[in-house]
C-alpha cells in the first residue's frame, strides 16, 4: 500500500467507535508502515484525530524505523511547494476535480 492507502484506511478505522480485536491488530500494524513512511508519533496521533495518542503510538511503534522511501517527506514536500506558492489545498481540490470552477 502506498502512504495515500495506509492513511486512508487508518483514518476509517480511526473513525469507528469500537473496533474488533482484528481491526485492532490492523490499526497497530498501520501505524507502524505509517512510522515506516517517516511520519512521527505525533503525526501519526493527529491523523487519528486524537483517538490514539503520540504515547500510544510510540508503544505501538516501538523499534520501528523509517525506511529508505520516506513517502511522507515528499507528501510534506509537496505541501511547501503549495505554500510557497501561496496556493491551498482548496485551490489544488478545485484545479484537479472535473467540475467547473464556479
Amino acid at each position: 500500500m502506498n502512504i495515500e492507502e495506509l492513511a486512508r484506511r487508518f483514518v476509517a478505522l480511526a473513525n469507528k467507535p469500537i473496533l474488533s480485536q482484528v481491526e485492532h491488530d490492523e490499526v497497530r500494524n498501520l501505524m507502524r508502515q505509517l512510522k515506516e513512511e517517516d511520519m512521527s508519533n505525533d503525526e501519526i496521533s493527529r491523523l487519528s484525530k486524537g483517538k490514539w495518542t503520540a504515547s500510544t503510538v510510540k508503544g505501538y511503534t516501538k523499534g520501528v524505523r523509517s525506511s529508505a522511501g520516506n513517502s511522507w517527506q515528499d507528501v510534506t514536500s509537496l505541501f511547501d511547494e503549495l505554500v510557497s506558492a501561496n496556493m491551498t489545498v482548496d485551490d489544488v481540490g478545485q484545479r484537479t476535480s472535473c467540475k467547473p470552477r464556479t
